[in-house]
């Protein structure tokens, strides 16, 4: 059974990643569209971390 590199990253962290790239992209976009809204990337680690 060969191991790839890539899998030293558990899958669950994989897909945490993903969703927040997935926050991230979106918050960009909601930023575009009202820059009034204030969005940080740190917060929602913070908030995924308190799960």
């Amino acid at each position: 059974c060969t191991r790839l590199v890539k899998d030293e990253v558990s899958p669950s962290e994989g897909l945490v990643l993903r969703v927040l790239q997935e926050l991230a992209m979106k918050a960009r976009l909601a930023r575009e569209i009202s820059p009034s809204e204030d969005f940080s990337l740190d917060l929602v680690r913070a908030r995924y971390r308190s799960l």
